[in-house]
């Protein structure tokens, strides 16, 4: 594909250079431009609309987010191990969780993420989503009270 050739010939020491000093391991940071190569292959039509620093800015933002990604996968990992090795884990409990969390739509379930499953307070989660963390806090009152409603449409089952 010509657009990942010529950021690979223009961008990739840069990319590669900036991925290390942010994680700080080297097979880390070739993974993160490995996913980095991807993400320009799947957004090609819009890099060939980008500027020249406009390209290199987009490059340092989706290596950035893709090592957030992976750290918080990492994070929820060790948080899902760490339930299950819990003698009183129940696995019909999960799936009901996630069946209600289905039922968000996709910043509804950044936001739940973020705070209950990563243990982020509202600042963090605002900072992270870039809003403010009062609308992080009023979303949060309504997610809550959507997850009650559905919750409420199917009998509770008192094992849980």
């Amino acid at each position: 594909m010509q657009i990942l050739d010529e950021i690979i010939d223009k961008y990739d020491d840069m990319m590669r250079c900036y991925a290390l000093s942010i994680t700080k391991d080297e097979s880390l940071a070739d993974d993160i431009v490995q996913d980095c190569y991807l993400k320009i292959i799947n957004n090609a039509l819009l890099i060939k609309q980008l500027k020249s620093s406009q390209v290199r800015s987009w490059l340092f933002k989706v290596i950035k987010n893709i090592l957030i990604d992976k750290k918080r996968k990492e994070k929820l990992l060790n948080i899902v191990s760490d339930v299950q090795e819990k003698s009183n884990f129940n696995p019909e409990l999960e799936v009901y969780v996630e069946q209600l969390l289905d039922k968000l739509d996709e910043e509804e379930r950044e936001i739940v993420h973020c705070r209950y499953w990563l243990g982020m307070n509202s600042k963090e989660v605002a900072k992270e989503l870039e809003v403010p963390a009062s609308t992080v806090r009023w979303k949060l009152t309504k997610i809550l009270k959507k997850l009650r409603m559905y919750a409420g449409e199917r009998k509770w089952n008192t094992d849980y």
